[in-house]
């Protein structure tokens, strides 16, 4: 059985900036993230100037909450965006090695389903041998309680990001978790979660019937006082932001955790969050690598010709050559070939090759790249190996990796190397 600690965090953000330490304090001292392989944050109200890049990318939600996670040990797998929504998945780096394909799916409904701002969209990670997929879902479902009907027909017109339909999956084991702002009120002059309208639905059959929430214990996360932490006295208090889940085909969950934070103020809402412990059904395939730690590498300066090296359990269909300790002044060059046949069946010319730091910061955005267009092959060696060629690079240590625009993951990633000032 291999067990996986994942961890989910939905915010209304209510069109605020970020602040960095107000972020940092927050997921430092409330979320408990440090035992999490996995962590999705999905955020809806995120303002336009930050979608559009109209404000410095340093100061947004995800510069600020990427770098906080970086510091921790996770690394930015995929972003994805629908209007004013955002969902954010970060990983360990080990945790590369098990992802065969990441999948996207969106459902709009604003503006007769023109627009996405109250919309869903989701992340679907299929892991090796199939060995398992997660799907993270995240809904910004439509407002007040008189939308109650409107907010259950948008859950049907929903479903399709959970992947359901899907039947070349079906007996793959799975989870999906489903968070967000799904608007849920609570009917009546009353702050009770017994007259909460989500809760109503799932009772009635109408809406999350296959899911399950974990017991709410925390006060309601909604209408609060910007920049305080007491309710609006013109609104009636709702659980409005949740977390859901399902699985199928023997995958277990365990909820660790359901709770919210009170103590950041700077939206309407409160973030609420869950931690769950999912064990993925034992199956007679090979073993994924669990042993390369980053951390390690943060012992090792330039100046050290060994590296330690991820144990390539299991293969990655890219495969790089050893890349020996690399002097600042001299332009990059690797050399990689594929395993069975992958390039031809799947790869493509816009496939692109990205030096990172050995930390990797996010997958999408490396130091350096380029196409797999611009590289050749090297035919003066026994096997024919493929070359890419890169910039010089200042010293340090960093890994090179190959991703699959139709895969949206990695597909390769070389052992770490050093490039130094001197060779000694």
């Amino acid at each position: 059985m291999r067990k996986l600690q994942v961890s989910g965090i939905t915010y209304n953000i209510n069109g605020q900036r970020s602040f960095k330490d107000d972020i940092f304090h927050w997921l430092t001292s409330e979320e408990n993230l440090a035992e999490s392989e996995l962590v999705c944050i999905a955020l809806q109200e995120v303002s336009h100037a930050e979608m559009f890049s109209a404000i410095p990318q340093a100061s947004t939600w995800t510069a600020h909450i990427t770098e906080w996670m970086v510091e921790h040990g996770l690394l930015l797998v995929h972003r994805l965006c629908l209007a004013s929504n955002m969902l954010l998945v970060f990983g360990v780096q080990r945790i590369l090695h098990w992802i065969a394909k990441v999948d996207t799916r969106w459902s709009r409904n604003s503006y007769g389903g023109t627009a996405g701002y109250k919309g869903t969209m989701s992340v679907r990670l299929r892991f090796k041998n199939k060995l398992a997929s997660i799907t993270f879902v995240t809904s910004h479902f439509f407002h007040g309680e008189k939308n109650f009907r409107k907010r259950i027909q948008q859950y049907h017109s929903s479903l399709v990001c959970t992947f359901e339909d899907d039947l070349a999956t079906t007996d793959i084991p799975r989870a999906v978790i489903w968070l967000g702002d799904l608007n849920s009120r609570v009917e009546g002059f009353t702050n009770s979660s017994g007259f909460d309208q989500l809760t109503k639905s799932r009772r009635a059959g109408d809406a999350f019937v296959e899911f399950e929430e974990p017991t709410i214990s925390f006060k309601p996360s909604y209408r609060i006082v910007v920049g305080d932490v007491v309710y609006d006295s013109h609104r009636i208090p709702s659980w409005c932001d949740r977390i859901l889940y399902k699985t199928a085909n023997n995958v277990q969950l365990a909820v660790e955790r359901y709770s919210s934070c009170h103590q950041i103020t700077i939206s309407d809402h409160f973030p609420v969050s869950a931690v769950f412990q999912i064990t993925l059904p034992h199956v007679n395939r090979p073993q994924l690598n669990n042993n390369f730690d980053p951390q390690e590498s943060q012992q090792i300066t330039p100046s050290t010709s060994q590296v330690p090296s991820p144990s390539v359990a299991v293969q990655w269909n890219c495969q790089f050559d050893h890349i020996p300790t690399w002097m600042q002044h001299i332009p990059l060059v690797c050399r990689f070939q594929f395993h069975d046949d992958w390039y031809q069946n799947h790869g493509s010319y816009f496939d692109w090759l990205g030096v990172y730091p050995v930390n990797m910061v996010s997958i999408s955005k490396p130091m350096h790249w380029v196409y797999m267009l611009t590289c050749y092959n090297d035919l003066n060696v026994t096997n024919s190996k493929t070359v890419a060629e890169f910039p010089s690079l200042e010293p340090g240590l960093y890994v090179i990796g190959y991703y699959s625009v139709y895969s949206r993951c990695l597909q390769g990633l070389s052992e770490p190397f050093a490039v130094q000032e001197h060779l000694s």
